[in-house]
């Protein structure tokens, strides 16, 4: 497996940390005028910068925000409720939701290596079939709190409802 290239987009779908592309500015493509994404818009497409991960991290987890210390015993099973229901956007925020696996459940770090075998198993989370239809995600390593933490940002779906192994997530707690 190849890493990032140079233009630090992802060599897997899902695993990127992409710039506005032209879509975004409102440039012609094809011959069309593409109008320019609205600021709730980039909200939605643009991952959070350093400083709010650090605050979404700290703060008490949410309806936008899960923890797993690992991907060890039902973590993998939990990550995909979580992304799911952070796709279904149920409370109707309109912005993206955050798992952080390699923090406690306090917003500590677990001292978990993130390593690119497990930034492309939580990628893979988007097309293993058990997510229909396939999420908006990505997937990177972010140094927080002083340690390595892999982010899965994930974007409210435009056609809700998404199902995980069948059923709509929740995002009751």
């Amino acid at each position: 497996m190849r890493g990032p290239n140079a233009a630090g987009r992802g060599s897997r779908a899902g695993v990127t940390n992409r710039p506005l592309g032209p879509l975004d500015r409102g440039e012609v493509q094809c011959g069309l005028q593409i109008p320019p994404a609205t600021a709730q818009q980039q909200a939605m497409t643009a991952p959070y910068s350093q400083e709010r991960l650090e605050a979404l991290l700290a703060d008490l987890e949410s309806d936008l925000v899960e923890r797993k210390a690992s991907l060890q015993g039902d973590a993998p099973g939990k990550i995909r409720e979580a992304v799911c229901a952070f796709a279904n956007d149920l409370p109707d925020h309109r912005l993206p939701g955050v798992v952080f696996v390699g923090a406690d459940d306090a917003g500590g770090p677990a001292r978990l290596e993130i390593t690119d075998r497990l930034l492309l198993q939580l990628a893979d989370v988007k097309t293993d079939g058990n997510i229909v239809p396939p999420p908006t995600l990505t997937v990177g390593r972010h140094v927080l709190r002083g340690a390595p933490v892999a982010v899965v940002t994930v974007t409210p779906s435009d056609s809700p409802p998404v199902r995980c192994r069948g059923r709509a997530g929740r995002t009751a707690r």
